[in-house]
């Protein structure tokens, strides 16, 4: 995989398949090297085995157990704190925000 330009991080809670739609979706928008990090709280989130077996096919997506306080906050502060690339995109799991606009947010992030 090669160096991502941008890290976007799903904070998520009991997502369970869910996540699939909105990993698909993110995936689908963006074009540009990039990593997703869903964050969830405990091992037994159902969010936490579908993100694994996304991840076990698409080397992008990265599921990450929330080693910071449980909740938002805490999921999103894990998730940059864990994040490879310089610029860092916060997105819903509910599929709330629209994908197609982390490719433009990170343009603007890079050209400061």
């Amino acid at each position: 995989m090669s160096v991502p330009r941008v890290s976007v991080v799903i904070p998520a809670y009991n997502e369970g398949e869910s996540i699939r739609r909105c990993l698909d979706r993110i995936l689908t928008a963006v074009h540009i090297p990039c990593e997703v990090l869903v964050v969830f709280d405990r091992p037994e989130d159902t969010t936490a085995e579908p993100a694994r077996a996304y991840a076990s096919q698409d080397p992008r997506v990265v599921p990450l157990l929330n080693y910071r306080q449980p909740g938002p906050a805490g999921a999103i502060r894990c998730g940059i704190e864990a994040a490879s690339a310089a610029v860092v995109v916060v997105t819903m799991a509910d599929g709330s925000d629209e994908p197609a606009q982390i490719e433009d947010l990170t343009r603007r992030v890079e050209e400061g």
